[in-house]
């Protein structure tokens, strides 16, 4: 749909702001409509991608990136070397939306046990030191929806943040809603969900050892006296 026709449609729920990119056949397009009730303004508007900067009456600014990355693989280094442009002039950023990239083999299921891109987007996200906000409900948010055979699924919509946001929203979670209609589910974020605290240890995730860096971090750290 052209983002005119998207906007026709939401146009009776009255939301403050609205911008989009139109669709190129049946493949992409992106809209972003606001109710906030503070400022919101879009930074930057591309067909991968929409970043929207929110500021409140305090002056207190944040920002959200909502994404949608190349389906070709060969394609994705320019979208990620420009979200690394705007993350060292916006440090207090959300990204959400359609990856399309799997970051873990617990994150797939079907299809081969290769993961292609895993290298480069993990470098991608270790450059700019960003981190998975935990999520709640069904694993994957895609399928391939070939259920009499050669069924594939992912987790390829998810949310990640830089550390001057989770500093400010620690609590913060996603939510996977079914896939119903469409082959994404849709993935909802929360500032202050209302979830039961459960006491756990610190859990590192495994695709962090691969790095020397990691390493060394976790020896020196652990090798520290502490009283108490």
């Amino acid at each position: 749909m052209s983002f005119v026709d998207v906007k026709s449609l939401v146009n009776p729920f009255t939301p403050n702001f609205s911008c989009g990119v139109d669709a190129e056949g049946t493949r992409g397009g992106l809209a972003v409509f606001s109710w906030y009730d503070g400022y919101f303004s879009c930074i930057a508007l591309t067909p991968n991608y929409i970043l929207c900067n929110l500021k409140e009456v305090n002056e207190s600014s944040r920002n959200i990136l909502f994404l949608y990355e190349e389906p070709k693989i060969e394609e994705r280094s320019r979208v990620w070397d420009e979200l690394s442009t705007f993350l060292s002039l916006t440090p207090n950023c959300l990204l959400i939306g359609d990856f399309n990239q799997v970051d873990s083999l617990q994150d797939k299921l079907g299809g081969s046990l290769s993961i292609r891109g895993l290298g480069d987007f993990m470098d991608w996200r270790l450059e700019n030191e960003l981190m998975d906000i935990p999520f709640s409900g069904p694993r994957f948010t895609w399928t391939n929806k070939r259920i009499s055979g050669g069924l594939i699924m992912e987790r390829l919509d998810k949310a990640l943040c830089t550390n001057n946001w989770f500093v400010e929203f620690p609590d913060g979670r996603v939510f996977h809603k079914p896939i119903i209609v469409s082959d994404h589910a849709a993935v909802l974020y929360d500032l202050e969900p209302s979830i039961p605290k459960a006491n756990r240890p610190y859990q590192l995730e495994r695709w962090c050892l691969r790095f020397s860096e990691i390493k060394v971090l976790t020896s020196d750290t652990w090798m520290r006296k502490i009283n108490g």
